[in-house]
């Protein structure tokens, strides 16, 4: 790559974009195509020359033909990459002009200039843009990236009107398009989001957030390991003080988006970049404006069911942070929340869970050294506690010596190990370990505040259900009258948003299920239905039961199973979609009446 370097030095660049919009347009092709081939790796000596071309490359990217436009983006894209970790420089070469017209271009339907592959190209401007400047990052913001970003990930425009009220979006609509989106440009997408975002510091006594920070590729990583990495968040947190209606707007829409670009795939990398925009999220934002965030969306069952399904203990990891980030800022809602989904439940599980053989040698051998050193040092004399001591001393000196230059090449030497040299078995091992100290750090935490009076009330709610489905399953059996009111009292606990409704947890734990199935389908009993079927919105298969005068819609949860991708679902929830199949039999009413 020395020859392009060599044209761009001695002015070869700008020579091919000088006039250019006075040629025709087939040498307007050959000079762009020329000058994105000078744009690879470009040299940062080449910075005033670079400087000096980009009016003009804005000025390209307005251009009608398609061909031009694309090796115009080439060039953006090149030279961006080329700068990223230079932020000085960035920032003026990328000025809130050259974002507006990249926003443009990326904007689904407004115009067909670039294809797919510098569309993927041009996100990963954005999220370098930010990465590598607060003050850009907060233009983007003020420029409502938000909308592109839903539009990228939906299909469609975002609502307009989040001021007042929980935004409700169509959850069908939200998956079809993430799932019929390339990958490449969802991963890219989220990756912005999370690069807008200011870093979530590591908590003290916990090796978790290192451990996850190594483990992903350094775009990924969501501690802040270096003192330019604190200053760079400290920036970004002082200017989102200015533009706190736009970050609103960014939360309101994009984490319930998020909650559904989860559902939408299994892909790894995917998951993990929305459980880290979420964090990040969770971490910045103000406590009145999570909750607005999160009122139409069951966050707590989300939480729980990924800490349940334990995919991966990098997904299991970042939920259980989320979840000590809502335990911390939103104890009054989420305490209670937490055990009426199952939440607390689970993390006790994960508690319990035994250590890795390495894990539990490890401590053995840590517990044995720390016995043997009491006891050496209780018999020690005086004059060898002295001696010990100048020794200590003497090493001390020799450590300090070469502190500064060992610590560097120590953390990029346990980075690497993490994330190359030791296997993935290993890798999966210690985090897994980290997790479940977590967990019962969590729990410690969770037991010195109102836990027993929390965990009463959400009891009390289990109990008044489990009641309820004795007296619907006692009204129905013995053919009493009071059947009607029962199911309008069962009504109301499904009535109110997503944090004062019904939960699953309290639904598969009750018993309503089972009463539900045992009364609503049996043929001799006097609420007979007559057709089922089975329907999806979003994530949650719904079964609908279709009766004379009422139709009963009831989640696939029902039936125990809260994921139905092919070979997940339990046995005996498949046979219930057998059972209940769009084709299943009409029944009939005995004696003609109900």
């Amino acid at each position: 790559m020395d020859f392009p370097a060599s044209i761009v030095r001695e002015g070869g660049l700008t020579a091919c974009l000088t006039y250019l919009e006075f040629f025709p347009t087939s040498t307007q092709r050959t000079a762009v195509t020329t000058a994105a081939n000078c744009c690879r790796n470009l040299p940062h000596d080449s910075f005033p020359v670079v400087r000096d071309v980009m009016p003009t490359l804005l000025n390209v990217l307005s251009s009608n033909d398609p061909k031009v436009v694309e090796q115009a983006c080439l060039c953006v894209s090149r030279i961006v990459e080329s700068y990223k970790y230079r932020s000085e420089n960035l920032e003026e070469l990328i000025e809130p002009a050259m974002l507006r017209a990249v926003l443009r271009l990326l904007l689904p339907g407004t115009t067909n200039l670039i294809g797919p592959h510098i569309h993927t190209q041009f996100l990963r401007v954005l999220a370098n843009t930010a990465k590598a400047s607060p003050r850009l990052s907060i233009e983007l913001l003020k420029m409502d990236v938000v909308d592109t970003l839903y539009q990228i990930l939906t299909g469609v425009s975002p609502p307009e009107d989040t001021d007042n009220t929980a935004v409700k979006m169509d959850s069908v609509l939200v998956m079809q398009a993430l799932i019929h989106r390339p990958r490449e440009q969802v991963f890219e997408t989220l990756n912005v989001i999370c690069e807008l975002l200011p870093g979530v510091p590591s908590r003290e006594a916990s090796r978790t957030d290192s451990v996850l920070s190594s483990y992903f590729d350094s775009h990924m990583s969501i501690g802040l390991k270096s003192s330019k990495s604190q200053e760079s968040t400290a920036e970004r947190r002082a200017l989102l003080e200015d533009c706190k209606t736009e970050l609103k707007r960014f939360a309101t829409i994009l984490f319930p988006t998020l909650t559904d670009a989860y559902s939408s795939t299994v892909n790894l990398l995917v998951r993990q970049k929305v459980l880290i925009a979420q964090l990040k999220m969770l971490h910045i934002l103000e406590p009145s404006l999570i909750e607005d965030a999160l009122r139409t969306v069951p966050y707590a069952s989300f939480l729980a069911s990924i800490l349940s399904q334990k995919d991966h203990p990098s997904l299991v990891s970042l939920a259980l942070r989320c979840s000590e980030l809502l335990f911390e800022r939103l104890e009054k809602v989420y305490h209670h929340q937490f055990h009426r989904e199952g939440v607390i439940s689970e993390i006790v599980k994960l508690s319990e869970a035994p250590l890795s053989p390495e894990a539990e040698k490890a401590e053995e051998a840590k517990k044995k050294a720390n016995d043997e050193s009491a006891d050496v040092d209780m018999d020690a004399g005086n004059g060898e506690s002295n001696k010990k001591d100048e020794d200590t001393d003497e090493d001390g000196d020799d450590y300090d010596d070469e502190a500064d230059e060992d610590n560097e090449e120590d953390s990029d030497s346990e980075d690497s190990s993490i994330s190359g040299r030791q296997p993935l078995a290993k890798m999966e091992n210690a985090l897994h370990d980290l997790v479940i100290r977590d967990a019962q750090a969590f729990l410690k935490t969770y037991e010195e505040g109102e836990a027993g009076k929390v965990r009463t009330g959400a009891l009390r709610i289990l109990n008044e259900l489990r009641a309820l489905a004795v007296q619907i399953k006692g009204s129905y059996t013995t053919q009493g009258d009071d059947g009607l009111a029962l199911f309008k009292r069962l009504a109301t606990y499904f009535d109110g948003d997503a944090l004062e409704s019904i939960t699953s947890s309290e639904l598969l734990n009750s018993g309503i299920i089972e009463v539900l199935l045992e009364v609503l389908g049996d043929s001799k009993g006097k609420f007979i239905w007559f057709q089922c079927s089975y329907s999806r919105i979003g994530s949650l298969t719904l079964i609908s039961f279709e009766y004379s005068h009422c139709t009963i819609r009831l989640p696939a949860s029902f039936y125990g199973c809260h994921d139905l991708r092919e070979g997940s679902e339990p046995k005996h929830c498949r046979d219930s979609l057998q059972r209940f199949d769009s084709q299943a039999t009409r029944f009939v009413e005995p004696d003609g009446a109900l």
